[in-house]
């Protein structure tokens, strides 16, 4: 069961960004936002960058994406998901050096 918040820093085209799972447990139980930033206080996600999170199987459901449309401050998807739930994130453009990262909660 995922009780950590995860804080990963990601090299995407040059730029280093931080990506956080955050609880939000005063919105409702087993709620979480996924949140990717510029590491750069002052940094912006750029137009066109995808935040995803799929299945264990790789399927999209409803809610499941965000996606900057023009620059933001940050990007990011919040979810209430049930306990034992697997589900995979994925990031465009991709990472350098990054694989799916599998969640389990």
């Amino acid at each position: 069961m995922l009780s950590v918040l995860p804080l990963r820093q990601l090299e995407i085209v040059g730029q280093e960004y931080l990506l956080s799972i955050i609880p939000q447990a005063n919105i409702a139980p087993n709620t979480w936002q996924f949140e990717l930033r510029n590491k750069r206080k002052s940094g912006l996600i750029p137009g066109g960058f995808k935040l995803r999170l799929l299945t264990e199987a790789g399927e999209s459901f409803p809610n499941n994406e965000a996606i900057a449309t023009e620059a933001v401050e940050s990007l990011y998807l919040t979810l209430s998901i049930k306990p034992k739930t697997i589900l995979m994130l994925e990031i465009e453009p991709i990472p350098e050096n990054y694989h799916r990262e599998i969640l389990i909660f």
